[in-house]
């Protein structure tokens, strides 16, 4: 689905004619647009087959496990070149009506047969820009050369950066209860830290200020409330 206000949108499988029309006037306002596996023009081509194999782009190549469409793009020597039976430029224009046109190039060809699976097209600065991928993504389950593929597509091409992704923090917790006792024998029989992998839980003493939260650390305030929060009026809403 594309949406006409975000700045990226997907296209996939087959899309309705409504939504190519929208998809293109969107490039021509300077969007980003990922299309994978479509089957009609401009974004795809019916599929004659699918096959495995693996893809060739820049200086790398994944592992021969991917499940790809064979959809008559053409066969290829070199990469950045124009595809074949793709036309060089899409004619777009933008929402005032002035000229966007788009260049494809090659991205992405099989190793085996040299055959156009990955094209880009670039409206230059103020022009948008489009990723036409006939590689089952959602196929090559584990493989990590095809994860690498996806995020040098959407890293390069798309400007996503998913190569430095910040892990979301946890905030401070806090251990409640309408029984200091329970809570008492609660604490007395654990230790202060938990500790896993990629998780440890620090119980916090009343009074103290403890560590602050991280993407792996999770302090528990004992016997403290948060603000603007009555621990005596929370449990007798809800006896």
């Amino acid at each position: 689905m594309v949406k006409k206000n975000c700045p990226i949108g997907c296209l996939r499988a087959d899309p309705k004619p409504k939504s190519r029309e929208t998809s293109i006037h969107f490039l021509g306002d300077g969007g980003r647009l990922f299309a994978w596996c479509c089957e009609t023009p401009p974004f795809g081509l019916p599929a004659y087959n699918d096959v495995n194999g693996s893809v060739v782009y820049g200086s790398s190549q994944t592992q021969p496990l991917m499940s790809l469409r064979n959809c008559g793009w053409g066969t290829v020597k070199d990469l950045n070149s124009v595809p074949p039976n793709f036309p060089k430029v899409l004619e777009t224009n933008n929402s005032e009506g002035i000229p966007r046109p788009l260049t494809a190039t090659v991205f992405g060809k099989t190793a085996e047969m040299s055959e156009s699976v990955i094209l880009i097209l670039d409206g230059g600065a103020l022009g948008g820009k489009a990723v036409l991928s006939q590689v089952h993504f959602e196929d090559s389950g584990k493989d990590e050369s095809t994860a690498t593929l996806l995020t040098t597509i959407l890293n390069q091409n798309l400007g996503l950066n998913c190569l430095n992704i910040k892990a979301p923090e946890y905030e401070i917790g806090f251990l409640l209860g309408d029984d200091d006792k329970r809570i008492e024998k609660f604490l007395s029989s654990n230790p202060p830290r938990l500790e896993q992998p990629k998780l440890v839980v620090e119980f916090v003493p009343r009074g103290e200020q403890g560590p602050k939260p991280t993407h792996d650390l999770f302090p528990v305030h004992c016997f403290e409330e948060p603000k603007n929060f009555s621990t005596a009026n929370y449990f007798r809403v809800t006896d």
